[in-house]
């Protein structure tokens, strides 16, 4: 499936922990995260909309990094702030599943 998707031109990430992980727990999703986002805005993908037979292969741009590519539509007041926004998520989402009352099934008789 991955060639398929590099061929269509499609952001790919093979996310099999043996490739790329482990993407496992907190930390595991943002590695996950990080390596969506670098897919997403590899500098690659701007050379596949190229056709190297008939378009001129542009020499004077130089390379552009995946934040230059991703920062581009943002504002020069947050591109240039200097403070930094504190995280409002939840660190621990399991806490409060485990505090949540779930209904009790009873356990159905095998018949022999």
């Amino acid at each position: 499936p991955g060639e398929v998707a590099k061929k269509v031109r499609v952001p790919y990430l093979n996310a099999h922990a043996y490739h790329n992980g482990p993407y496992k727990g907190y930390e595991g999703w943002v590695r996950f995260a990080r390596d969506i986002y670098n897919a997403i805005y590899s500098p690659i993908h701007q050379l596949a909309h190229l056709d190297i037979s008939k378009d001129e292969i542009p020499a004077g741009a130089g390379f552009q990094t995946a934040t230059m590519i991703s920062d581009v539509n943002l504002s020069e007041e947050v591109l240039s702030s200097s403070t930094l926004r504190q995280y409002t998520g939840k660190y621990d989402s399991v806490s409060d599943l485990r505090k949540k009352t779930y209904p009790e099934f009873k356990k159905k008789e095998r018949s022999e």
